[in-house]
């Protein structure tokens, strides 16, 4: 039994001392660039711990890339327990103040319903603060979301094209597959097989597998 509780009493003076010494580095170091750079070494080294100490001390300042890094580090379970809220929370904080991958983060926990019901609505409203920011991620989202539809949201072809040519302008290789499809069959966009086709052979040439499934499909018809 006092073998139990040295340890306990151990773990909390490890514990105690390295939350000390995380505070002396922030104190010490009070420029944001410092710590970020500490903080992104300790992740990389996959040092979860003390990387989530140091994010969560820039995250309290207002630091909208720590937000977003705590916000993944709940998501993930990386160096904290797994808490999808605190996620949100911490993405939230990020997101309303402009950062596009927390902005995005959330609407795939939306999306996908990560430990919270699924809510399309919800999960569109972020995909598109993302998308306008030019996230390509959030831009062929949004339209698969609304290629689709359903769950409180419209199909819309032409909404759909729009995103997916935004996505595609900067190399979006989803987004090139789904465009494809439509100027194949004229939805929301004037149907155009051979543009369909350029766009699926782009990307089948650098290794898409269903963009060249579809060119031989149409190639054997």
């Amino acid at each position: 039994m006092k073998n139990v509780n040295f340890l306990i009493a151990l773990s909390m003076m490890t514990t105690i001392s390295g939350c000390a010494h995380l505070e002396s580095i922030a104190n010490t170091h009070t420029d944001t660039e410092t710590l970020i750079k500490k903080s992104d070494i300790a992740y990389k080294n996959k040092n979860y711990s003390e990387a989530a100490q140091i994010y969560q001390i820039l995250a309290d300042r207002n630091n909208i890339y720590a937000q977003n890094k705590l916000g993944n580090m709940y998501q993930k379970g990386q160096g904290v327990y797994k808490d999808t809220p605190k996620a949100i929370f911490w993405f939230k904080k990020s997101a309303e103040s402009g950062f596009a991958d927390s902005q995005y983060q959330i609407g795939n926990i939306y999306y996908y319903g990560e430990n919270v019901s699924k809510n399309y609505k919800e999960a569109a409203y972020w995909y598109e603060k993302a998308a306008i920011k030019g996230d390509v991620r959030a831009q062929t989202a949004l339209g698969i979301m609304y290629s689709y539809g359903g769950e409180g949201i419209d199909q819309n072809y032409t909404t759909a094209a729009y995103w997916y040519q935004k996505a595609a302008e900067v190399g979006g290789l989803q987004a090139q597959l789904h465009l494809g499809y439509l100027y194949l069959h004229g939805l929301g966009v004037n149907k155009d097989e051979e543009l369909a086709k350029s766009l699926w052979k782009k990307i089948c040439d650098i290794g898409e597998k269903k963009a060249c499934k579809n060119l031989n499909t149409i190639k054997n018809k």
